[in-house]
């Protein structure tokens, strides 16, 4: 890892103060030179007409970070910790996390309404296709939900003692779940039903790892052309598929993936937790390393 920077300690000093309850105004110098990721695959924009675009980030402590052409702050808008955000347009956007927390805003982020999921559970990942059509995938056992802006979240466990870690949907049918033990489900109408696809690692095994990949991260440029990442014992691993799930090209990394974007040109970049970044430019077929 490399020595804390001046970047780094301002960054450090602004989470303490955030901590206290207060809001921070981060000078953006600072901001423009964010490191990343900070959970990378949480990242969103909200996109303007004039090309004006905000950033939004979300983190522990409830922490909302949001980052503009002018500057940045961050601001506490719960009592958990939030996992994932999803900005659906450029007033709409939901927001997850610890206890079953849901939040919308339909202001831009000036203001977030607290939804009633239904769940203690912690959510760890939302993705909407539009803002009635919208998924979002918890932490134990196996949960689904299905909602949008109107609040009225259908809860389904999908798989029993499962553990999600994220979710992508190609259109408003096909989608794909991916979370610990290997786990890697495709639905093909909207998430009422779905089927468990294999993808064939060999992971390394020891007395107390089974060999079986922890998936942190999918993302999906059609319906059938899409990547899974995740690790296990120290090893990172990378599965590509053209065909839906049917074939894979995988690879196994010195990488702990967290994240997966899907660029442009079928650029696909694979964000690791401690910033030894991959990117493919033959659809997962081969990695090289990205600053």
């Amino acid at each position: 890892m490399p020595k804390l920077s001046l970047l780094k300690r301002s960054l450090a000093t602004a989470a303490i103060t955030l901590l206290s309850g207060a809001s921070v105004a981060i000078p953006a110098q600072i901001v423009l030179n964010f490191p990343t990721p900070f959970r990378l695959k949480n990242t969103h924009w909200f996109d303007s007409k004039d090309g004006f675009a905000e950033s939004f980030r979300v983190g522990g402590e409830g922490s909302l970070y949001i980052r503009t052409i002018n500057g940045g702050e961050v601001r506490k808008i719960s009592d958990s910790d939030l996992s994932s955000l999803f900005l659906i347009d450029d007033r709409t956007g939901f927001v997850v996390g610890t206890g079953g927390e849901i939040l919308l805003t339909e202001d831009r982020g000036k203001t977030w309404i607290r939804q009633e999921s239904g769940t203690k559970i912690d959510l760890e990942k939302v993705f909407c296709v539009d803002r009635d059509k919208c998924w979002i995938v918890g932490y134990d056992d196996g949960l689904l939900l299905r909602g949008g802006a109107n609040g009225k979240w259908k809860q389904s466990n999908i798989v029993s003692g499962g553990s999600f870690h994220d979710i992508w949907f190609a259109n408003s049918k096909v989608g794909y779940a991916v979370g610990r033990d290997g786990l890697f489900l495709k639905t093909q109408d909207g998430g009422e039903t779905w089927v468990r696809i294999n993808i064939p690692t060999r992971m390394e095994v020891s007395t107390f790892i089974d060999g079986v990949a922890i998936f942190e991260a999918v993302v999906f440029d059609t319906t059938e052309r899409g990547c899974a990442a995740g690790w296990d014992i120290g090893t990172g691993i990378v599965a590509c598929t053209q065909d839906g799930g049917h074939t894979w090209n995988i690879n196994y990394l010195k990488a702990h993936p967290i994240g997966l974007i899907w660029g442009k040109k079928n650029q696909i970049f694979l964000v690791d937790e401690y910033g030894e970044n991959l990117t493919s430019r033959d659809l997962g077929k081969t990695w090289t390393a990205w600053n």
